[in-house]
């Protein structure tokens, strides 16, 4: 089979008469394998890496993360970075990996739900 994976973006802003906007667009890519996470995790104010199972996502995988928490950020980011993909409260965010996720919960920690797939 092709084009397993389905991704979905855009993005717009309207503010003081100007405006800008990146149509929605679509992208399909194959699955590398069958398998894939699907799941809920607590992070801590200390880095931890998020569950992956047998997920290949140091060769690319493809990872959904929302922020689930009211009130804190989280960082999404590899093992030792001090960057990343900031979350804030009921952020939520689809990005390509090339390592394997870690994530760093600013305030308190903070509840995470994903999706991860190898592509």
């Amino acid at each position: 089979m092709a084009d397993e994976i389905t991704v979905v973006t855009g993005l717009a802003v309207s503010n003081g008469g100007r405006e800008a906007e990146m149509p929605v667009n679509r992208a399909t890519y194959d699955q590398t394998g069958t398998d894939f996470v699907c799941k809920t995790q607590s992070i801590g104010i200390t880095e931890e890496a998020i569950t992956k199972g047998d997920i290949g996502a140091d060769n690319g995988g493809l990872m959904y993360v929302k922020n689930l928490d009211d009130t804190n950020f989280v960082t999404i980011h590899a093992t030792g970075e001090t960057g990343g993909v900031k979350l804030l409260a009921g952020d939520h965010q689809v990005f390509r990996l090339n390592s394997t996720p870690y994530a760093t919960a600013d305030t308190a920690a903070v509840e995470i739900e994903y999706l991860l797939l190898e592509a």
